[in-house]
């Protein structure tokens, strides 16, 4: 039987939010040919859909858990990008987001996973920054946001050992470095 050539090389990209997970993704798109990015942002639930889990304390969905994503549906996406072919050599596929690798399904089909990790202080003043919809109520981010990112990302590295950590709080442009190195020389035929 003839050994089928790999078509894509997936990376995973998880990490506190605001840690710099998009902009990485969208500067290796740039810079690597063949690239696909499929976002987690993209697959939320709408605000009112049963899926949520509704936290009393700030009356909000918590958006943090991978049930808040229609992970079905991003997986399906996953499968038809490395389904398909890329337009010369090997693809580079990049699956993102703040719980992207908390789901087993998504996890597993990576060839590399990195973790863009934060202080509270530097996650908190990000985040606060950020407009998202719906606003994060007054609380969430104690509630929710850093307790969910501390659970999340200790699941991760009990699961996934050999994950690469990096401190989101370094450069965009060392970030930058790190992953174009570690995945150029990994697959050096998309570059």
């Amino acid at each position: 039987m003839e050994k089928m050539e790999k078509r894509w090389f997936v990376v995973g990209i998880g990490g506190a939010t605001c840690s710099g997970k998009t902009t990485l993704s969208t500067r290796l798109k740039e810079t690597i040919p063949n690239t696909v990015i499929i976002n987690q942002d993209v697959y939320f639930w709408p605000e009112d859909s049963e899926h949520h889990t509704i936290l009393p304390e700030v009356n909000h969905a918590n958006w943090e858990l991978t049930t808040s994503v229609d992970m079905d549906r991003l997986l399906e996406d996953v499968k038809k990008v490395l389904a398909s072919e890329p337009n010369d050599g090997v693809g580079l596929l990049i699956v993102e987001g703040i719980v992207v690798l908390n789901y087993k399904p998504v996890a597993e089909l990576c060839d590399m996973m990195f973790f863009l990790t934060l202080n509270k202080e530097q996650c908190y003043e990000r985040r606060r920054f950020r407009t998202y919809d719906p606003p994060d109520p007054p609380g969430y981010f104690e509630v929710c946001v850093w307790p969910m990112y501390l659970k999340n990302y200790g699941e991760i590295r009990i699961v996934y050992p050999d994950i690469v950590t990096i401190d989101g709080a370094n450069s965009k442009g060392e970030i930058f470095e790190t992953v174009y190195r570690q995945v150029t020389h990994s697959i050096p035929s998309v570059v």
